[in-house]
């Protein structure tokens, strides 16, 4: 047991708290506004309130969620399962049982949903979590489950520097409940709960205190954990590690080994003839928080938090994780204000403003009103017009730059995140599936760090997962899952050292596509080679799994390797009965003898049926000889030596038909080669084709936006100079006149 008292540990648990609120308050803001981001709330208020005030649009295209969405999408496409290798070869019949097992404990409880759903936490704020337990509210025994916990009840020890913060030492959950279940579920806690308590360490639990209704702590002081309003109290689940020191007696190489704490050993360590070992290891404990209360607190089931977080990159400087959302926020703010700002343009200058003498109309609201209206009629006074007392403004114009700063915009979304289009499924123009493919598996090697802590995720929740099953699985359950019973692995002392691996599932639909579009180009010449083509292929084709795997199986029962002993068995029977009936053939009758024949050649006939073709036709050639002699009646001297001739024969031509078949072979594996090395041939000239075309578009296209530019400087250096001489014009006398002349 921990040698921390409850007194030492509410106080270690508030110094944990206040290090982890200090130094992860800004990725906790930051994550609150990637998934404001994601969901498409992208708009801060004030800015929001300044486009109203002037009455400019807010609008928001959300480029952010599709690219979080696609990503997401292709884990889901290439699922990966957990599978156990055994160490020893006696063990693998357990490790089939407990793959059987892992697979049935993850459908039952929705592990690839809860999954999916973290790996989505991941990639917008940096972590996500899932959280393996057991509820023995759904089982009698205890039920396991995984379920998704949102990363902002999170927090973790600061001083985590691995992936997964797999060398945390501690972990929180903070979690609001309602005080009524609170309650119901922890009688031990009284009403001090709500008494004016010190907090847990820092100015917040969860979220940012609001210091203008402190009116909702007059009664029950100041305490930041309490919502009085909602009726709900934040509730922590503290699990944290300490060092500990055991024996273990046993065999160690062979992983059976037993462990015993100092004490327990010291009294039977006297009776025990067995080799020990002393050593520090990590032992788990967790507790519930609620207030000044320590509640619940036992050592976890095995050793490990039953949290366990997969993280993507890191940021060294502020030590915390950031994900996929982080670099795509500032193009996405930008593309939005481009895009206002365009739409404020058209809408204010659509008709510009004006320039009116005092004298020039009578009602000027009126004037105000109707001029905006296009079939509206505006009344001014005589001469107003022709004096140049009403003006209209000159319009400003669109920027000409404002696109290309929106389109700029755009695309880096796609650039700063590394999902490109071929990845969003969003290409816009035609192109050959095999540049597509490579694009695609370029913007993926972008992304293998996420990825990559999902697997290595997986493998450590594969370990914890083992030992639950170990725990919680009973017989019947087992039964069930197997239908063997003589499997008893959570009976065995060693059966958790196993290897944990994880690797792609074969019902995954994008390793089916891969497999099978490589394959596929080659299968036709090894069947006309005769190569052998392994029934397990058909689990990577395009049908449906249930098919694939009837297919199998039926493939399987027809084609059975047959036992080589039984074959060799039979064959030395079938000689010593071959020799039996030569004897007795001398002394029988020809009425006995052809009998004889007939049942020797039905028995030769039922045997070599189960035997390979070269065997049939070795013995279908002595039965025949034999025949030959019987009815010919003649000497065993000369039937030996037909034997003996015919066996010559035989294996002369099972060498030339064996020297056929590997020169044929050899023959259809160049021909693979060659088709192999051809198509590299042919994707590299493809992939330099198209690398030349793509720099003359380039240099098309720059060419384009340099002639566009030239048009637009003439054409606003023209405006300006017709804008100047109207000007001068206006003046009139010799600048006038001088005017004139020039724009003619």
């Amino acid at each position: 047991m921990s040698y921390l008292d409850d007194e030492s540990l509410l106080t270690q648990i508030k110094q944990h708290r206040k290090d982890a609120s200090k130094q992860q308050s800004d990725w906790r803001a930051e994550a609150r506004q990637n998934y404001e981001f994601v969901s498409g709330n992208q708009w801060d208020d004030d800015d929001r309130a300044k486009l109203e005030e002037r009455q400019r649009p807010c609008v928001t295209f959300n480029r952010i969620g599709p690219v979080i969405d696609s990503v997401v999408g292709y884990e889901i496409n290439n699922q990966r399962e957990t599978k156990y290798l055994p160490r020893t070869a006696p063990d693998a019949q357990i490790a089939e049982t407990l793959n059987l097992a892992n697979k049935w404990v993850r459908d039952r409880t929705q592990a690839e949903h809860e999954e999916n759903l973290a790996f989505r936490d991941m990639l917008i704020t940096g972590m996500g979590w899932i959280e393996t337990t057991v509820d023995p509210e759904l089982d009698a025994k205890g039920r396991i489950i995984m379920e998704r916990v949102p990363p902002l009840e999170m927090r973790w020890d600061t001083s985590a520097r691995k992936a997964n913060i797999e060398d945390a030492n501690w972990v929180i959950r903070e979690k609001w409940l309602d005080l009524d279940e609170v309650r119901d579920r922890f009688p031990e806690v009284g009403d001090d709960i709500l008494l004016g308590l010190d907090d847990m360490g820092d100015e917040q639990w969860s979220g940012v205190h609001d210091s203008t209704e402190n009116w909702k702590y007059e009664n029950y002081g100041r305490s930041d954990w309490w919502d009085e309003k909602e009726g709900r109290v934040l509730v922590g689940q503290y699990q944290w590690r300490e060092r500990e020191t055991v024996v273990e007696v046993g065999d160690l190489q062979n992983g059976r080994v037993v462990t015993f704490t100092p004490e327990r050993w010291n009294r039977i360590k006297d009776r025990v003839t067995a080799p020990s070992y002393e050593r520090v290891k990590w032992k788990y404990y967790q507790c519930i928080v609620v207030g000044p209360y320590i509640l619940e607190r036992e050592e976890m089931p095995y050793d490990g938090f039953g949290f366990r977080a997969m993280t993507a990159k890191r940021d060294e400087e502020q030590h915390c994780w950031y994900g996929l959302v982080r670099s795509m926020i500032s193009p996405q703010k930008w593309s939005n204000v481009f895009f206002s700002t365009a739409m404020a343009a058209l809408q204010s200058n659509s008709k510009g403003g004006l320039m009116v003498e005092e004298s020039a109309v009578n009602n000027i609201r009126e004037l105000e009103d109707k001029w905006s209206d296009p079939s509206g009629i505006v009344m001014v006074n005589d001469g107003a017009l022709a004096s140049g007392a009403i003006q209209e403004k000159s319009f400003g114009g669109y920027p000409p730059s404002l696109d290309n700063l929106m389109a700029f915009s755009i695309n880096a979304i796609k650039d700063v995140s590394g999902v490109n289009a071929e990845l969003l499924g969003m290409v816009g123009t035609e192109q050959s599936g095999v540049l597509e493919m490579e694009r695609k598996q370029s913007a993926l090697g972008i992304l293998q760090p996420f990825f990559a802590s999902m697997k290595r995720y997986q493998v450590t929740q594969g370990t914890d997962l083992l030992h639950l099953m170990k725990l919680h699985l009973t017989p019947g359950q087992m039964l069930r899952i197997t239908d063997d019973e003589g499997t008893v692995f959570w009976q065995a002392p060693g059966v958790i050292e196993f290897d944990v691996v994880v690797s792609d599932a074969v019902s995954s639909p994008n390793l089916k596509n891969e497999v099978w579009a490589s394959i596929s180009p080659i299968l036709p010449t090894m069947i006309s080679a005769g190569v052998p083509i392994p029934p397990d292929m058909l689990l990577f084709s395009p049908i449906p799994d249930r098919v694939a795997k009837q297919w199998v199986q039926y493939i399987n029962e027809k084609t059975q390797t047959p036992d080589m002993g039984q074959i060799q068995s039979q064959m030395q029977q079938m000689q010593a009965e071959i020799g039996k009936l030569q004897q007795e053939n001398v002394q029988l009758k020809d009425k006995r003898e052809a009998k004889a024949m007939e049942i020797q050649a039905r028995q030769q006939e039922a045997q070599l049926e189960a035997g390979i073709k070269e065997q049939q036709m070795a013995l279908d050639a002595k039965a025949r000889e034999m025949e030959l002699a019987y009815k010919l009646k003649i000497s065993d001297a000369d039937r030996a030596a037909r034997l003996l001739e015919i066996e010559s024969r035989y294996q002369t031509e099972m060498t030339r038909i064996r020297e056929q078949a590997e020169v044929q072979r050899e023959n259809s594996m160049r021909q693979v080669e060659t088709q192999q090395l051809k198509s590299i041939i042919d994707l590299q000239v493809e992939r330099e084709k198209r690398e030349i075309e793509s720099a003359q578009q380039n240099e098309e296209i720059r060419i384009e936006q340099a002639a566009e530019e030239l048009e637009s400087y003439r054409s606003d250096m023209q405006r300006q100079r017709d804008m100047v001489l109207d000007y001068l014009k206006r003046r009139g006398g010799d600048i006038g006149e001088l005017a004139r002349k020039l724009d003619t």
